[in-house]
């Protein structure tokens, strides 16, 4: 399956994640808001956060036995906006949890105020996963 793919369907299916955002945001929406690749303009509002969007950035062959790729490396960025800083250290606690259970060790991050939305907090937090192939 497509890393971004599996990803999505991981956490977009994770309960205890799914129950924390509606904590924190306060109330619980029609549609959870966790995204591939693009957040619909209309949820890109502080009143929707906290929003979770996950990006694939690389994947590739890294073991090579006889001329053919035994192993791959998935590279998926995991970005969160939240309204209060404390919203962060709670969600990246749950989505980490899942992402080792799915084989993905968290390398990198990011975290800085939003230029564009007010009062939003963004953290970009970078995986990595080596899968053999079968």
């Amino acid at each position: 399956m497509i890393p971004v793919i599996e990803v999505y369907k991981e956490l977009n299916g994770n309960e205890d994640l799914n129950t924390l955002l509606d904590e924190l945001r306060g109330k619980k929406l029609d549609e959870q808001t966790i995204y591939r690749m693009r957040i619909p303009e209309i949820y890109q509002k502080k009143e929707f956060a906290p929003l979770i969007k996950i990006d694939p950035i690389d994947s590739y062959g890294v073991v090579y036995a006889d001329d053919r790729r035994t192993a791959m490396t998935a590279e998926i960025q995991v970005s969160m906006s939240v309204t209060e800083l404390i919203h962060l250290d709670e969600l990246q606690k749950v989505i980490d949890e899942s992402m080792y259970a799915m084989g993905y060790e968290q390398y990198a991050e990011a975290t800085y105020e939003d230029p564009d939305v007010e009062g939003i907090t963004f953290s970009a937090r970078r995986y990595r996963s080596n899968e053999p192939i079968e």
